[in-house]
């Protein structure tokens, strides 16, 4: 493995992620890990649970494909989550 010369620095929400997975949304496991941000390559619905604990389904459209967005989630829920091959980061 490589040495990471900015291993010392300070990770922030603005640092670029260290980890990355792809989930499968599930009704009844919480995401392994807080996670910091996620990608959909396509458009679809998407509902999680963020980190306060609330449930909020948000419809396609409202988060743009290709793209890393902040979140602070615990969980991805099967139902209601039309989006697919969702890449989580943190």
């Amino acid at each position: 493995m490589p040495t990471d010369p900015n291993y010392s620095l300070d990770r922030t929400m603005e640092s670029p992620p260290a980890n990355h997975a792809l989930i499968t949304p599930s009704d009844s496991a919480d995401l392994p890990v807080v996670i910091r941000g996620f990608s959909i390559p396509t458009a679809g619905a998407i509902k999680f649970t963020d980190l306060g604990g609330n449930i909020v389904t948000v419809p396609s459209g409202y988060y743009a494909p290709g793209m890393i967005h902040p979140a602070r989630w615990v969980k991805i829920w099967n139902t209601d989550t039309d989006a697919a091959s969702i890449l989580v980061v943190w």
